[in-house]
């Protein structure tokens, strides 16, 4: 006998575009992703909390019923997000959008979920603040610390390929 918890679950969804295209660099993309994985979740009946929309990646927090299976929660959430997508002709008709299922967990301690929470509410104020500041399309390119080096304006440098060699 399988045991159904009885509460609803939150489920964390990470979504990588494929091969790690920047379809959501502009800031209009992404507000409009972040807009339909909302108003997917809604058409399911499910309540999106944070949804944050990176250059090659989504993160949605989602609370969804007890009885839907983690597995069950991603893929029909990807295929409404990227029929809105290809409907608002933000990607080019016929390309492949998201890379396989995507990834999600099910947060199972209260302690887990703010935690989360907390990072995605972090990476969303850090967009909001630097597209407010006018860095518009360069705030959704700033993620890990080589974007760090460019904004403090130290050069990339990198290494030819006789140096690697040697």
């Amino acid at each position: 006998m399988v045991v159904q918890p009885s509460s609803p679950k939150w489920c964390h969804l990470v979504w990588t575009t494929f091969h790690r295209r920047r379809w959501f660099k502009i800031a209009d993309a992404a507000t409009f992703c972040e807009r339909a994985v909302r108003a997917a979740c809604v058409a399911r009946g499910w309540a999106p909390d944070l949804v944050v929309a990176l250059p090659d990646r989504v993160h949605a927090l989602v609370h969804v019923p007890a009885a839907v299976h983690r597995r069950a929660v991603g893929p029909p959430l990807q295929r409404q997000v990227a029929e809105a997508l290809a409907a608002a002709r933000l990607v080019p008709q016929g390309t492949r959008i998201w890379h396989d299922g995507g990834w999600c967990a099910v947060l199972a301690s209260p302690g887990a979920l703010m935690v989360v929470r907390r990072q995605l509410a972090t990476r969303a104020a850090r967009l909001t603040e630097a597209i407010a500041n006018g860095e518009g399309r360069a705030a959704r390119e700033t993620t890990g610390p080589r974007s760090r080096e460019r904004a403090r304006g130290i050069p990339a440098r990198r290494q030819t390929r006789l140096e690697w060699l040697s």
